[in-house]
């Protein structure tokens, strides 16, 4: 098992093998379980996120400056304070215009106070903005726009461990070739 990312600060876990992706400083897996990081894994219609979103989301949090990892956070140096792992959560397609959506879930930790996660949590909000979005054309031709939509804190026994999720509504529009 490896750790991959750029320079540390944002990472995708990795099962066996890995391969530079398409974007820049995000890795994915040449596994046949794993295709890429379950970028290239085939939903109903054909329907997945691809890689290029989960780069932009990862590209999104090291600009806002947050410990960020997809699927899990391992680090061979002490963990930060405050951190996020990243999944989503693929929906049935509901036409046939291209459109496919997915809600992103960015489960947040931290062992510091609780405004730390609303500090990120805001920090989040405004990089994502609720009704207008992020929006990108990615290098393979597909737009995506990436919206906050809510958050949900947790109480955990741990009592020194803080949990707040995190989700954000994707939408990716791709012509199929």
């Amino acid at each position: 098992m490896a750790l991959c990312g750029r320079r540390g600060q944002g990472a995708l876990y990795l099962w066996k093998e890995t391969t530079q992706a398409v974007v820049p400083g995000v890795y994915c897996v040449e596994d046949k379980n794993h295709c890429k990081g379950r970028a290239d894994f085939k939903g109903k219609a054909g329907r997945r996120m691809s890689i290029e979103i989960l780069g932009m989301i990862t590209d999104s949090m090291i600009e806002m400056g947050l410990h960020y990892a997809f699927m899990e956070y391992r680090t061979e140096e002490e963990l930060p304070g405050t951190y996020f792992v990243g999944e989503y959560h693929e929906l049935e397609p509901a036409n046939e215009d291209g459109e496919r959506d997915a809600v992103f879930i960015l489960t947040g930790f931290s062992r510091e106070n609780w405004m730390q996660l609303e500090r990120a949590k805001e920090k989040i909000r405004k990089y994502f903005p609720e009704t207008t979005g992020r929006t990108a054309v990615t290098g393979a031709g597909s737009a995506a726009a990436v919206f906050y939509a809510n958050s949900l804190p947790f109480l955990m026994e741990d009592g020194d461990l803080k949990k707040m999720q995190i989700n954000l509504t994707v939408k990716e529009w791709k012509v199929e070739e």
